[in-house]
């Protein structure tokens, strides 16, 4: 293990952590000891930015990376992507490799936002010549050179700069959308024991709402006025198919839930309500302080 220690303000308070690189064969990936995907995926839901690199002679996305970005476009919010050494091709091919990139991520991190992409060159070690523009680029009045590298580097510094000062907001979005999802989880389940005879054929009752599990979330999902009633979003639902698998898989047992009276679930929802609009608001006025 190699360590440095520098001083360094812009990066107090963050934590640098370098996955191992992706690999492309299969032999390799099968020597692997853990299953690398769920790990990124783990370390993307915790973490506060994730920087893809990218090689401007390597821009095929293998089997794995793609597994990989797929597993965290969930948080896309949280993607940079970084094209580095870009300093060794010129202004034009440059030009054909940024666009190839592009479409290349386009397809596989489906986000209703483009990412954003750095283009420069971070070498270990001292820096290396910047490409100079020749002849043929000649036409260009702001050619790509070490200028325009600079001005990348700047604006990927200053969102390094920024991550502390952030990081509470996204812990406190991210415990909201966690109650949220307790909240919805919550009306499921009492939604669906409702329907279960409390005797006799439990277990063939719960098979059956099971294989219509996608019809019992439309009948909250799809109408307004229990939507508006409980004060949720479409958004706030889990995914069908994997609320059905963790069923069968014993991680959720609809028959281990209680029976609840009105009264009951109302104080539930109304605590969690407390939690999202009254202690969520108190940490915020906390951290303004």
């Amino acid at each position: 293990v190699c360590v440095c220690v520098c001083v360094c303000v812009c990066v107090q308070g963050v934590t640098f952590i370098d996955t191992p690189g992706v690999l492309s064969g299969e032999k390799q990936r099968l020597d692997r000891a853990y299953n690398f995907i769920d790990v990124c995926s783990w370390f993307a839901s915790r973490c506060d930015m994730i920087i893809l690199f990218f090689d401007p002679f390597k821009l095929d996305i293998s089997d794995e990376f793609r597994q990989v970005i797929e597993s965290i476009q969930e948080h896309h919010d949280k993607i940079r992507v970084v094209l580095n050494k870009a300093d060794q091709v010129s202004s034009q091919e440059l030009m054909r490799v940024y666009g190839a990139l592009m479409w290349s991520l386009a397809k596989v991190l489906r986000s209703p936002e483009v990412c954003k992409v750095y283009t420069g060159s971070f070498p270990e070690g001292a820096s290396v010549p910047i490409h100079e523009p020749d002849e043929s680029e000649a036409g260009f009045e702001d050619a790509l050179g070490e200028p325009f590298f600079l001005r990348e580097e700047a604006q990927l510094l200053d969102e390094l700069k920024a991550v502390p000062s952030w990081t509470l907001n996204r812990k406190i979005s991210e415990f909201a959308k966690r109650v949220r999802s307790l909240k919805t989880h919550l009306i499921l389940m009492r939604h669906l024991r409702a329907k279960i005879p409390p005797l006799l054929f439990r277990r063939q009752v719960q098979a059956r709402l099971l294989d219509n599990i996608q019809h019992e979330f439309n009948e909250i999902k799809l109408n307004k006025y229990k939507l508006r009633e409980y004060d949720i979003a479409p958004g706030d639902f889990p995914d069908a198919k994997q609320f059905r698998d963790a069923c069968l898989s014993g991680d959720l047992d609809i028959l281990a839930f209680p029976r609840m009276s009105d009264r009951q679930f109302g104080k539930y929802l109304r605590t969690l309500d407390e939690v999202l609009k009254l202690e969520l608001a108190n940490v915020s006025k906390m951290e303004e302080l």
